[in-house]
């Protein structure tokens, strides 16, 4: 009996370390989510900028909020805000790589916030999700252990 129930705990654990929802080092550019404030996208329903001066740290990132009043949201339940795939594109996981993560493109389902790279990724994410979803959560386990996508160059201003 002893033994079964060892096993049972081992494979809960398994599953919960490779849920989206623990967070593994974040896609920063800059700070995590580019400076957006993440609680503002479930309480306000927008990608909404925090303010340089209220922040914290979390998880190896700077996270920026636009009220203290979602500071302190966060840092009650921060892996709660944070989003899945440690800000990386979802469709990108879903297709077997990292990629950066828009803040500006997003997607929230079953609680979880979703980053995506492109408006065609939204797209083909949300049309697809249940499939995407799978798929994402089922790449995750091989790819989350590897170094965070680097974040894009910024493109020369052409005269």
């Amino acid at each position: 009996m002893q033994r079964s129930h060892r096993l049972v705990a081992q494979l809960v654990g398994m599953v919960l370390l490779a849920s989206p929802s623990f967070a593994g080092p974040q896609f920063v550019d800059g700070s995590a989510l580019s400076g957006f404030d993440a609680v503002a996208y479930y309480d306000e329903g927008v990608a909404v900028r925090g303010a340089p001066a209220i922040t914290t740290d979390w998880n190896g990132a700077t996270w920026h909020f636009a009220t203290p009043a979602h500071l302190a949201q966060f840092r009650a339940d921060p892996a709660r805000y944070a989003p899945a795939y440690d800000g990386h594109c979802a469709y990108a996981v879903s297709e077997g790589r990292k990629s950066a993560g828009l803040p500006e493109i997003w997607h929230i389902a079953g609680g979880r916030l979703y980053l995506l790279c492109t408006k065609s990724a939204f797209d083909k994410w949300t049309s697809e999700f249940d499939t995407r979803l799978a798929q994402a959560n089922a790449n995750w386990l091989t790819l989350e252990p590897l170094p965070a996508a680097r974040p894009s160059a910024p493109q020369p201003i052409k005269p």
